[in-house]
């Protein structure tokens, strides 16, 4: 891999500007050879040149001469490819130590997704959503390096510690609404059983559109699937 996820991070990721903090104007970064892999098509091809500017990709191939004059300059080695960044649309933080239980890992899985090319992440569940919420609030603003955080808010179903199982459809609203309210861009069903799938799915997946495509395999897991 030698320097592609450093070369990604360098580069693609610095458009998302919540993961630097807005001190001095950042300079030009240019990066010339090696190759390249935009997801287009199935093959890579030779690096035209990339010129990013402001935190985002002004030019791919074409005239990347008007980069200013202090511009950082990054030459690939033929061994070394640039690739888009990654979207990790089922990015669990959770994980379990000690048999303490599974908590929300917040200090180094952010880092580790950017080393690993990952710089949008969707949880797909959080076992603690203030947490998780607090900590896309640390990298928008620019205060702790991660990938762009999509917060999916609390598992609907026996996922959750504590799951209520006699919860009603109006606690499923007011719930859904608490955390649209506090930035959460879709939920996860699992394993919800009795009254969740009876009486709360429907909730789940009549939200308004903007949270649908959230729900779009809720109904599996509502079925009792993990």
């Amino acid at each position: 891999m030698k320097r592609v996820a450093l070369t990604l991070i360098a580069a693609l990721a610095a458009a998302l500007p919540a993961q630097r903090p807005s001190a001095a104007p950042e300079k030009d970064i240019v990066i010339t050879g090696g190759w390249m892999f935009s997801s287009a098509g199935n093959d890579r091809v030779r690096n035209p040149g990339l010129l990013v500017r402001a935190g985002k990709l002004l030019r791919v191939g074409g005239d990347i001469s008007i980069a200013s004059a202090d511009a950082e300059r990054i030459q690939l080695a033929d061994s070394e490819t640039v690739i888009p960044g990654l979207f990790d649309l089922h990015a669990h933080y959770a994980m379990e130590l000690f048999g303490a239980g599974r908590k929300d890992e917040t200090a180094a899985y952010p880092a580790l997704f950017l080393a690993n090319g990952v710089t949008s992440t969707f949880p797909a569940g959080e076992m603690d959503p203030d947490v998780m919420r607090a900590l896309r609030i640390r990298i928008e603003n620019g205060e702790q390096p991660g990938p762009r955080l999509l917060n999916s808010g609390p598992y609907f179903g026996t996922a959750r510690p504590s799951w209520n199982r006699q919860i009603t459809r109006q606690q499923i609203d007011s719930e859904v609404d608490y955390w649209v309210e506090r930035g959460a861009k879709g939920f996860k069903a699992s394993r919800a059983t009795g009254n969740t799938s009876v009486a709360g799915l429907d909730v789940l997946t009549n939200r308004p559109a903007k949270l649908r495509a959230g729900f779009g395999r809720s109904a599996k897991y509502a079925a009792g699937q993990s």
